[in-house]
C-alpha cells in the first residue's frame, strides 16, 4: 500500500498530499530502503529506454556507425524536441540510411514550449523527429540495420528488434522472459509491466555491472556514462536529469519516466 511521501500546506492547512511507492536496490538485488510497496508492479514506460538501447551496443551498432557518447545518450532520451535534439536524431537516421518516415513513434509538437512556439511562428509542422521517443526509435532502427532485418514492423513484439530488447529487459531485471508482461506504449512499441524493485535492480546493475558478463559490462558502462555526461540530450532544458546533473557535478544517472504522447 502506498505511503504518504509529500504533504503540502498553505496557511497552516494541508492543501494536498502525494502518496508513493519507492524501492532502493543495490547491484546484488537487495532492497536497501523502501517506502510503501517496493514490489508494486507498474509499466516501466520511458524509464526503460537505457535497457531498450543496450541491445544496440551489444550488437555492435554504436561502434559500426561510430556513435559519439552524445548520440548514445540520444537513443536513451525522452527529449523535448529542441533544435539540438532534432539535429542529433536526424544525423543518426541519415548515417544508417533511414528517414524520419521510417520512425513508428508518431508525431507530436515539441514538449519544450519555446521549441513548439518557434515551429508555430515559422508555420512549420512537427515531424516524427520532434517526438520525445524519436531517439529511442532511431536506436531500434540501428539495431534492425545491424541485425540485417527490415525496418518495417520493428515496433511489433514479434520483430527481432523487440525480441532482442525483451532479452535485455529480462537480463537486467532478473525476470525470466517467460514471466515478462507487456502492454503497448504511447509510441507504439512494447512496454514492460514489472515490480518497482526489479526496475531499481536494473538501474543498479547499469551503474555497477560487475556481476554481468563482459559484453554486458561494457555496454552498461557505455550507456551509463553517456547518460551521466549528457543529461541535456537525455531530456532537455530545465528537466529533472539536467537539474540533478547541475546539482551533483554529473555524479548520477537519471531517467524520468515521461509519458509518450
Amino acid at each position: 500500500m502506498s505511503e504518504l511521501a509529500v504533504e503540502i500546506t498553505r496557511g497552516g492547512h494541508v492543501e494536498s498530499r502525494a502518496y508513493a511507492d519507492v524501492a532502493v536496490v543495490d547491484s546484488l538485488g537487495h532492497i536497501r530502503y523502501w517506502l510503501g510497496d517496493p514490489q508494486r508492479p507498474t509499466f516501466w514506460r520511458s524509464s526503460a529506454k537505457p535497457f531498450q538501447a543496450l541491445p544496440v551496443v551489444l550488437a555492435g551498432g554504436t561502434s559500426q556507425y561510430h556513435f559519439t557518447t552524445e548520440e548514445v545518450a540520444m537513443i536513451c532520451a525522452s527529449h523535448g524536441g529542441e533544435p539540438e535534439h532534432v539535429k542529433t536524431v536526424a544525423g543518426l537516421l541519415s548515417r544508417i540510411g533511414a528517414t524520419p518516415e521510417d520512425l513508428a513513434c508518431g508525431v507530436h509538437a515539441p514538449s519544450y514550449g519555446p521549441a513548439a512556439h518557434d515551429l508555430e511562428a515559422k508555420g512549420i509542422a512537427p515531424s516524427p523527429l520532434h517526438n520525445n521517443c524519436s531517439g529511442k526509435h532511431t536506436g531500434m532502427l540501428t539495431l534492425a540495420k545491424v541485425l540485417g532485418v527490415p525496418f518495417e514492423g520493428y515496433e511489433n513484439p514479434s520483430h527481432l528488434v523487440q525480441q532482442k530488447i525483451r532479452e535485455s529487459i529480462a537480463k537486467m531485471t532478473g525476470v525470466d522472459q517467460s514471466a515478462l508482461q507487456t502492454g503497448i506504449d504511447g509510441c507504439s512499441v512494447p512496454t514492460f509491466f514489472l515490480p518497482l524493485a526489479r526496475m531499481a535492480y536494473a538501474y543498479a546493475r547499469l551503474v555497477d555491472p560487475r556481476g554481468l558478463e563482459e559484453p554486458w559490462q561494457v555496454g552498461s558502462t557505455l550507456i551509463a556514462e553517456a547518460m551521466r555526461l549528457h543529461p541535456y540530450l537525455v531530456s532537455g532544458t530545465g528537466r529533472l536529469e539536467v537539474t540533478l546533473a547541475e546539482a551533483t557535478a554529473h555524479r548520477f544517472v537519471a531517467k524520468l519516466g515521461i509519458l509518450s504522447f
